[in-house]
């Protein structure tokens, strides 16, 4: 099941008014080694920019995996550094790459975003054109109960929802059109983490997203 209600102009960094939501279930059966149990993945997000200026946003999304039988951690899911709207994974900023794994998680991402530069027309035919410039202020908060791995000590460690991993950090993001026709956006952040016995170091993030799935 899901509800979309969010409304985006053309000239907007992100919707601007209204949010969405969504719920899935899968059941697995029984097998040789393992019984059978169900898993739900639920999203919601709200955009808010009421008493802000013109096209800045502040947007609020929450996910949740939730698994009704105690199965091993690698049959739930793991957090992500990389965001991308076609896809649902559970984005914690600052630390590495799939270093919270669980078959319970509970994640949270709040951005301010804002707009810095906008292009309205490009001069010749060079096939890369710079639509927009627009920044964030993001920050991230996971729960898991799974497991973790500390980096500083090179280990995994058991953890549960009592546990909060938290991160803070800024991005600029670039929207271009590469040869005519195909949107990128180049995404470059620096983020650091709360928890510095999981991570020590604030961690650099260069991404490029592409509208058409790659």
């Amino acid at each position: 099941f899901s509800f979309n209600n969010a409304k985006q102009t053309i000239w907007a960094i992100a919707p601007e008014e209204g949010g969405e939501a969504a719920i899935s279930g899968a059941h697995f059966d029984k097998s040789s080694n393992l019984e059978a149990y169900s898993q739900y993945h639920l999203k919601t997000a709200y955009y808010w920019t009421r008493w802000l200026p013109e096209h800045h946003v502040i947007s609020m999304e929450a996910r949740a995996l939730m698994t009704d039988k105690k199965i091993p951690n690698i049959l739930g899911d793991s957090s992500t550094i990389y965001s991308s709207p076609l896809t649902s994974t559970y984005l914690i900023r600052g630390y590495l790459d799939g270093q919270f794994t669980g078959r319970n998680i509970f994640n949270t991402n709040i951005e301010y975003q804002f707009p810095v530069m906008s292009y309205a027309k490009w001069h010749g035919l060079f096939p890369f054109f710079i639509k927009r410039i627009h920044g964030a202020v993001v920050l991230d908060a996971i729960s898991i109960d799974g497991i973790a791995y500390k980096q500083p000590t090179k280990t995994f460690v058991d953890v549960n929802r009592d546990r909060i991993f938290g991160s803070g950090g800024a991005e600029a993001r670039v929207d271009t059109t590469l040869g005519y026709v195909i949107p990128l956006q180049l995404v470059v952040g620096v983020h650091a983490p709360f928890q510095t016995d999981y991570n020590r170091n604030p961690t650099l993030l260069v991404q490029i997203n592409s509208g058409l799935g790659f």
